[in-house]
């Protein structure tokens, strides 16, 4: 058998050993991207329940804005409307995991007295929302009443994002200004 020495090339072993580094460096890649793209779904499903969440808020304000107080209790608030001539309330259910409404066609006097007979909670939010309301009353001294409300938007135990917005009562009844007269 005659061997040529000048012949170049790679042996095997050197062949298998660099396709086993090729492979551990494609796995790693495709482990990162898979990172990656699991961090960009959570991500956007965090965003969907902020975008949301801040709806909700903004109607809750734009309603509170025109509304009177009749009932705080740190987790649910109960307002009279006067743009909609509705009592409307808003509560943090320990049962459940979002921002809920109810309103009822109503006057400023059955608000206080008569309640919501049995109208159901409406979910105004997705995803797991808790939240804390602060309320203070106008008064006949022109102290201007105000609520401010608090959103947190969780994900597991932990909480991801914190939205607050208050507002300053326009307490129609307070002040003596009768709306639909």
């Amino acid at each position: 058998m005659n061997i040529n020495k000048n012949t170049k090339g790679f042996t095997l072993i050197e062949v298998m050993i660099a396709m086993f580094i090729f492979v551990i460096m494609i796995s790693a890649s495709i482990i990162s991207l898979m990172n990656v793209f699991g961090a960009y779904g959570r991500a956007k499903e965090v965003q969907g329940h902020i975008d949301n969440s801040q709806f909700a808020m903004n109607l809750m304000m734009k309603s509170l804005r025109t509304s009177s107080l009749i009932n705080n209790t740190g987790t649910e608030i109960t307002i009279f409307d006067y743009s909609r001539n509705e009592c409307v309330q808003y509560n943090f259910d320990s049962g459940s995991t979002s921002l809920q409404t109810r309103a009822v066609t109503s006057d400023y006097e059955s608000c206080k007295t008569e309640g919501f007979g049995g109208v159901e909670f409406l979910s105004m939010t997705s995803g797991d929302v808790t939240g804390k309301f602060w309320a203070s009353e106008s008064d006949a001294n022109n102290n201007v009443g105000s609520v401010t409300v608090l959103l947190m938007i969780n994900k597991g135990e932990k909480t991801e994002v914190d939205i607050q917005s208050s507002v300053s009562l326009r307490d129609y009844k307070v002040s003596g200004i009768e709306l639909g007269v």
